[in-house]
């Protein structure tokens, strides 16, 4: 019983050194082949991942863009008051304010007070890397040469409507196709997005 015992032993540690060879070359065989489909996938994969996030800057901010004013509009008809959409350019925020009838402001353009908390999302930011190069509001840019802005305003009437208006954005992160445009169509105050700067 001994010796079958012995060459029972014997026989598994034999096993198990063969195992462990056959284990080791199999493993640095396998590493290999793992890091060429690597590299493949890579080599695929990164040109593709990078061109779906060249302007996605530029859709985010267009979707949330578009979605405030649409809420905007909507307000506006349902509480039969002017609203303004108000560009701070040093935080770089855009705010939704409704008219105040009580305001004691001797102008006009400042009898607004933001939309009151819950009604809708009435606030929305733009990255920093967004640079506006003009800003045309019925025609008229308001941010032409020799003229600095830190605020700007539109509106958006009891009706719907608004003023025709069409703002050219620098984005300063991208390397190329960096410049498009966002147009608000007074009809229904319609936005679109153009993958160009463009003129009213």
């Amino acid at each position: 019983r001994r010796t079958n015992l012995c060459k029972i032993n014997h026989q598994r540690n034999f096993m198990i050194c063969m195992n462990k060879k056959n284990m080791a070359g199999i493993s640095f065989i396998e590493i290999l082949v793992v890091l060429l489909l690597l590299s493949l996938f890579m080599s695929f994969a990164i040109p593709k991942f990078l061109a779906s996030q060249q302007g996605r800057a530029k859709k985010l901010f267009f979707s949330e863009f578009n979605m405030l004013i649409s809420n905007t509009m909507h307000q506006a008809i349902i509480s039969k008051k002017i609203h303004q959409i108000f560009w701070d350019l040093t935080h770089h925020e855009i705010m939704v304010k409704v008219f105040d009838e009580t305001s004691n402001e001797q102008s006009k353009h400042q009898k607004f007070k933001p939309v009151a908390p819950g009604i809708f999302n009435s606030k929305i930011k733009f990255p920093e890397n967004f640079v506006i190069r003009n800003f045309f509001i019925q025609g008229k840019d308001e941010m032409e040469a020799g003229v600095t802005k830190f605020t700007l305003w539109t509106y958006i009437m009891p009706d719907g409507t608004s003023q025709q208006v069409m703002i050219n954005i620098q984005d300063d992160a991208e390397d190329k196709n960096n410049q498009f445009a966002i147009q608000i169509d007074p009809f229904y105050s319609q936005v679109s997005l153009k993958n160009a700067f463009e003129k009213p």
